[in-house]
């Protein structure tokens, strides 16, 4: 590779540092793409170091960010960091060591890393595709499958919520919550909302024209937080679209449980998750539950339990849950399903079998009420 930048290049992205005279590049055109380390000059600007890029066919969103002191630039494609100049330290930060020009540079691999996010202001504009998706499927059809995928996405994301500083970094940030106004069967009496948002960019378009700054918390911890607040009624989750998710208090305790697990041990956690998902059923249809699991189901040898439980999901059916000693093909594990799905209890439950070594089942085990004690 020649020393010279084709300004002419098809893509052209430049940027010179805030605070010092250096100047970062990106050029591509037709197969080629590289990234600059320039310093400027008035009659000659030297380039310092380049790296020739292995770029995929839709790097169509690129951008060049400085880091406060202006002395490190970074290469974005694809709201991802590809590549960081050093100017102090002369070290090019890539995924290949060996220099394409002959450099004083020293070459030391890419390691991304949320400090690495935070250096360059990248933190607080990246996109969660994957929540913003099971928000949309689950507006689209509230059914108990969706909810589930809901909190699923949810407790492997961050949430940008309103704060009372103009800094996230200020120890003296509280979050804002707003006096509910909401017009839903779920929330009928007096108390307060925490709005929160999957993107900064929401965040703005609705808050940030308020003049209020915003942090990014992780949605278990948030919710960790939000239920020792007897006022808090509900956390509202807004996406890229606009559309919104109301999570209640009572769900609260069910996403707050991945927060606590150092604080528990297994049994304990287990027994958490138990009495968070399901409670016990009852009331007259347990009878007959009782009477069709001692009848037809207690003798048999692959059966270890059973339950009879309301999921705290909304609108869900009760469930009959069966606990065998192993879920392994055989045929008297595909008897036993045959024989739920013919019996009148469909009618008013789901069935489901668990293997014991599943977490729901033990989970049951360790906070439910079993349907009868197999001697």
């Amino acid at each position: 590779m020649s020393n010279e930048i084709n300004f002419d290049a098809k893509s052209l992205v430049q940027l010179q540092s805030p605070n010092a005279p250096f100047i970062a590049i990106f050029e591509s055109d037709e197969d080629l793409s590289v990234f600059y380390a320039v310093l400027p000059s008035v009659s000659d600007p030297k380039i310092v170091d380049q790296v020739i890029l292995d770029l995929p066919n839709d790097h169509h969103d690129v951008a060049i960010r400085w880091n406060s002191s202006g002395e490190r630039s970074a290469l974005l494609i694809n709201e991802r960091i590809i590549c960081v100049f050093d100017f102090k330290k002369k070290t090019t930060f890539y995924n290949e060591l060996g220099p394409s020009i002959e450099t004083t540079w020293s070459r030391q691999t890419l390691s991304f890393s949320t400090e690495l996010s935070v250096e360059f202001g990248i933190d607080q504009f990246f996109k969660q595709p994957h929540l913003d998706e099971a928000i949309e499927v689950l507006k689209s059809d509230e059914s108990q499958t969706n909810r589930l995928l809901f909190y699923k996405a949810l407790l492997t994301s961050k949430l940008f919520v309103p704060i009372t500083t103009q800094s996230s970094d200020d120890p003296n940030a509280l979050i804002y919550t707003f006096p509910n106004n909401m017009d839903d069967e779920q929330i009928d009496f007096q108390g307060n909302l925490i709005c929160s948002f999957t993107n900064s960019e929401v965040f703005n378009d609705q808050m940030g024209q308020h003049g209020l700054a915003f942090q990014k918390i992780f949605a278990d911890f948030l919710c960790f937080q939000a239920q020792s607040f007897d006022d808090i009624l509900a956390i509202t989750v807004t996406s890229q679209s606009g559309h919104t998710v109301l999570i209640t208090r009572n769900e609260f305790k069910l996403l707050a449980l991945i927060s606590q697990p150092q604080r528990l041990d297994t049994s304990t956690l287990l027994a958490e998750l138990g009495h968070v998902f399901f409670d016990d059923v009852l009331d007259d249809s347990r009878e007959i539950v009782v009477d069709y699991y001692t009848q037809h189901l207690q003798g048999q040898s692959l059966v270890r339990s059973g339950y009879y439980c309301q999921p705290s999901v909304d609108s869900s059916k009760p469930l009959f849950c069966l606990v065998v000693n192993s879920t392994a093909a055989s045929d008297a594990l595909t008897a036993l399903v045959q024989q739920l799905k013919q019996s009148d209890m469909q009618q008013f439950c789901d069935c489901h079998v668990f293997s014991l070594s599943d977490i729901v089942a033990q989970a049951l085990e360790k906070s439910k009420k079993p349907l009868k004690q197999n001697h």
